[in-house]
């Protein structure tokens, strides 16, 4: 037996994650009333009359909704609230508590989608949603370090321990374990369900990333800039800015000498040296804020002065 848990993520918190405390609290909250609902020896929720509405049967509108907050189990619950805990807070800080209820129901009924177009039994749990969660934090924060904490046993041999690793393998690991389990056809888990979330969270942050609805920091390195997607979007968005801004004026521009293109002008920034030698440069607007050298990854505190 191997057990794989994340308990931290390096992620900075500049707000509270409130909707994401609210969420894991309603999930207690609605394994506490299907307990409360079940009769003794009953194991199957789909059997219990006041439950059975919302556990995802085909298109059934309430499943679809419903099954996202029900569990079959105490370890079932524990494990996703685990999951959702570490990268939720994450996600939530990001894109604002006012947002991330709808992210996290949309995320829940896009695996929950999936699963009916690929899977026919029942399905309960909130797994598709935490998938999602986890695939956008793989878009965002694919450097950041997870702690986690590990135990294997085989037989007489115990071992356990904690490390740190890099966020992407956490989610690329997630990813690779439900393919395989989809592709085999194993049953117990909602595969199609997590592979759907998946999908939808991975999608979903690159577009609200390339249109700005959430913003990120100079210093955060996401999954675009790591393959120079995103530093060359920036730079034909402050190409066309800069030609909008100049296109109506009247004022006299000479030309630069052969060689010299026009200089850009420069926003207010603080320039940091870091511990690697790097030289930096931060807009004041993140002055006191922490961040990454994006050279060797060491973390950086960007002075207020």
């Amino acid at each position: 037996m191997f057990l794989l848990v994340p308990y931290r993520v390096d992620v900075p918190l500049y707000r509270r994650p409130i909707a994401n405390y609210v969420i894991l609290a309603l999930l207690v909250v609605v394994y506490v009333l299907e307990q409360s609902q079940a009769l003794f020896g009953a194991v199957n929720l789909a059997d219990i009359p006041g439950i059975a509405p919302f556990v995802l049967t085909g298109w059934n509108p309430l499943g679809l909704i419903g099954h996202i907050f029900l569990h079959g189990g105490i370890f079932h619950l524990v494990g996703n609230m685990i999951f959702l805990w570490v990268f939720g807070n994450a996600v939530c800080e990001k894109v604002g508590n006012a947002a991330y209820p709808f992210l996290f129901v949309g995320l829940g009924i896009a695996g929950g989608i999936a699963h009916v177009l690929f899977n026919s039994h029942p399905a309960i749990g909130a797994s598709g949603a935490i998938s999602g969660i986890m695939a956008m934090c793989l878009v965002w924060f694919p450097l950041n370090e997870t702690s986690c904490f590990y135990f294997a046993w085989l037989l007489f041999y115990i071992r356990y321990g904690w490390f740190e690793v890099s966020c992407c393998w956490i989610m690329l690991l997630w990813l690779a374990f439900d393919i395989l389990g989809a592709a085999l056809g194993l049953g117990g888990v909602a595969y199609w369900a997590h592979i759907g979330g998946f999908a939808a969270g991975f999608v979903l942050a690159i577009v609200m990333m390339q249109l700005r609805w959430v913003s990120m920091d100079d210093t955060e390195r996401t999954l675009l800039d790591i393959f120079g997607l995103r530093t060359a979007w920036r730079d034909r968005v402050a190409r066309n800015a800069l030609q909008a801004a100049t296109a109506g004026s009247t004022a006299v521009r000479y030309p630069a000498p052969p060689g010299h293109p026009m200089p850009i002008p420069q926003e207010d920034t603080i320039p940091i040296v870091c511990s690697c030698g790097k030289l930096l440069k931060a807009k004041r607007e993140f002055a006191g804020r922490k961040g990454r050298c994006p050279a060797c990854l060491a973390p950086i505190l960007i002075p207020k002065a």
